[in-house]
């Protein structure tokens, strides 16, 4: 589906945030990404996937680090071109109906914290927004009152973010986003507290949609594709042994 860019602007070092209006409407919910063609060129080929991170109306807005190639020729993009994504794709978090709410994000993994952050918002329920990176300019957005650590102590608690958020009460519900080495102490503090842990985990896609199975992990019923089946999980229906 084609998409008009509002704006695609550098907000950090590396980092921008993009903004499109879908041609037609669409109805995405907070863990879906998209797959975003940044050239009409076969160089690069593949689409890149993007989390969702904020939807009003037909406008999405999403953020990425120039990583590569394929994020490099995104971030020339101009207001008023044209790009082509598929959106939404993927499941969502399991929020509906719960009272409270903990998210733990670790770097880039904010992205889709921030829209499920935005549907709680809608739905008045109060929730803690944790955030770690490296350091204090890797932070680029302050919507929402966080709970920062760097592992450098330039802002916030000095350490990763699970040691942060294990230093604090929490809700029965834990929405985490970031490499998966975080997810995985996440989970073991899951198995130390009482709390449900629901995870959306990255990894590299080549297609979005379940066919090239380039993006499978581990689970306890076997291989499952993290852009068709997940990419958001159970923290405890994942083979951890085997994927960190």
């Amino acid at each position: 589906m084609k998409a008009v860019i509002l704006s695609n602007l550098r907000i950090a070092k590396d980092i921008f945030v993009l903004n499109v209006k879908m041609e037609k409407p669409i109805r995405a919910e907070p863990g879906q990404f998209a797959m975003i063609k940044v050239s009409n060129t076969l160089d690069p080929y593949l689409r890149r996937p993007f989390s969702v991170a904020q939807m009003k109306g037909d406008s999405l807005t999403f953020f990425y680090r120039i990583v590569g190639k394929g994020t490099g020729i995104l971030s020339k993009l101009k207001e008023g071109e044209y790009v082509d994504i598929l959106c939404p794709l993927g499941n969502s978090f399991e929020y509906k109906g719960i009272r409270r709410a903990t998210l733990v994000a670790g770097g880039m993994g904010v992205a889709p914290l921030l829209f499920l952050a935005q549907r709680l918002t809608e739905d008045n329920v109060p929730f803690e927004f944790f955030w770690g990176a490296e350091t204090e300019s890797e932070f680029f957005t302050d919507r929402y009152d966080f709970l920062y650590s760097t592992m450098d102590g330039s802002k916030g608690f000095k350490g990763n973010v699970v040691e942060l958020f294990s230093l604090n009460e929490t809700s029965k519900h834990v929405f985490g986003c970031g490499p998966l080495a975080m997810l995985y102490e996440l989970f073991l503090k899951q198995k130390q507290r009482d709390f449900r842990l629901y995870v959306s985990v990255e990894n590299m896609m080549g297609c979005g949609f379940g066919v090239c199975l380039g993006c499978v992990i581990d689970t306890r019923e076997g291989k499952k594709r993290v852009c068709k089946d997940g990419p958001v999980f159970k923290a405890e229906d994942i083979t951890w042994n085997k994927v960190v």
